[in-house]
């Protein structure tokens, strides 16, 4: 999300609907084949959508998508079974708007939902694929093109969000469409989806807040309006379903922090926290600064800071969350063939963490804890430290002034 690349692209807004479409229906077809593989009583395919399909039943029913009974229903469809004590209950653990947003998945039999979803965030990762690989300066071979798209569909936390019908992609897909649409000042539009997108608070509240506060420097009110707009419907539809929801909610996102988080926010403290937390506001230092001297389409730096410094604050399990680091590699990649070490920060960016494969089968063995802590303990930092690198090279360069 840096500005626009000097040459023009090469696939257009047509050419990404059909790629979307193929990959949804290779997806579909490959996920129905994966699902009916396993026994009833294995862990399932989508095994994450089922919290929000019972929560969000119960909501559209005036019941809280918190409780304990929607918390059987959920275990049921996980474990044949109610969750022993120890087990991951499977709670709701998102706001109770995201019920709205997610409607559409409750209309459907959970077995669907549990294959549709996975199969739309495939063809999102199908698209951020071709998007990344079509960024590089020069199209590479047809050889070299298909490793690069297996490759980014081996990153570890992009397939595992995928086959546990996580939700970090959907959020993936918010942003970069409200990146298109901010470039293009269609703001209503980015506004809304700007507003989806804080559906999952780990991730999507504190970049949303600073770009409204850019959006206001830059008088596109508009973009304002409309975020502020859609969050006062969502959280008035929810208020009016099923009442003050916030103390069920904060319940749910303690037990939540105290029983699954791999990063949790008390980690801040620790040393890698503490090199986080540091790099994430220099980052969004820098952002303002570019914010406020630079004329550009997008506060990239800004919103980079302002994701981490959210990612930092709050509780994360496994390594889904680590999927929204494909759209800094994307937003950055022309930059990173016009500086010297950039192919460098580039190389961290695309491999570092596709070596996770490795450790996790030759090295640390199956499952582990260790390796789940581990990742957010180096690679937000690496990440951060690439981003600061090309925000310094930006610091450094003469701005562009703002034409009010």
């Amino acid at each position: 999300m840096s500005p626009a690349p000097s040459t023009p692209p090469r696939l257009s807004l047509w050419h990404y609907l059909v790629i979307f479409s193929l990959f949804f229906i290779s997806g579909w077809l490959f996920l129905t084949w994966f699902q009916g593989i396993f026994p009833d009583n294995y862990w399932p395919l989508g095994v994450d959508v089922y919290p929000r399909w019972s929560g969000t039943r119960a909501f559209w029913q005036g019941a809280s998508p918190y409780s304990a009974a929607v918390d059987s229903v959920t275990q049921r469809f996980v474990y044949g079974r109610l969750a022993f004590p120890g087990e991951d209950t499977f709670g709701y653990y998102y706001p109770a708007y995201a019920s709205v947003v997610l409607a559409p998945l409750a209309l459907l039999p959970a077995a669907t939902a549990a294959v549709l979803w996975p199969a739309l965030m495939w063809a999102v990762l199908g698209v951020t694929a071709v998007a990344t690989i079509e960024l590089l300066p020069n199209r590479p071979k047809p050889l070299t093109w298909a490793a690069l798209l297996l490759s980014i569909f081996l990153f570890r936390p992009a397939l595992l969000t995928i086959f546990n019908g996580q939700y970090g992609l959907f959020i993936v897909a918010m942003w970069g469409l409200s990146w298109l649409l901010i470039r293009q000042e269609r703001d209503g539009w980015a506004g809304l989806l700007l507003a989806l997108a804080t559906i999952k608070p780990s991730l999507g509240v504190v970049p949303a807040l600073l770009l409204m506060l850019w959006a206001l420097m830059r008088k596109r009110k508009k973009l304002v309006i409309s975020f502020v707009t859609t969050m006062c419907m969502l959280l008035a539809i929810s208020f009016i379903q099923i009442g003050w929801w916030l103390p069920d909610f904060l319940a749910e996102l303690s037990e939540y922090n105290r029983d699954l988080g791999h990063w949790k926010p008390a980690d801040v403290l620790t040393l890698p926290g503490i090199i986080w937390l540091i790099e994430a506001v220099a980052l969004t230092f820098l952002g303002f600064r570019q914010a406020l001297v630079a004329k550009r389409d997008f506060p990239a730096m800004l919103f980079w800071g302002g994701l981490f410094l959210n990612m930092v604050l709050t509780p994360h399990t496994a390594e889904y969350d680590l999927v929204v680091v494909l759209l800094p590699l994307i937003g950055h990649i022309p930059e990173f063939s016009k500086v010297r070490w950039g192919r460098g920060g580039l190389i961290l960016l695309l491999w570092l963490y596709w070596l996770a494969w490795l450790i996790w089968w030759k090295v640390l063995g199956y499952p582990s804890e260790l390796w789940l802590r581990a990742a957010w303990m180096f690679y937000p930092q690496v990440i951060l430290a690439v981003l600061l690198g090309t925000a310094v090279s930006q610091y450094n360069s003469p701005p562009v002034p703002v034409r009010d």
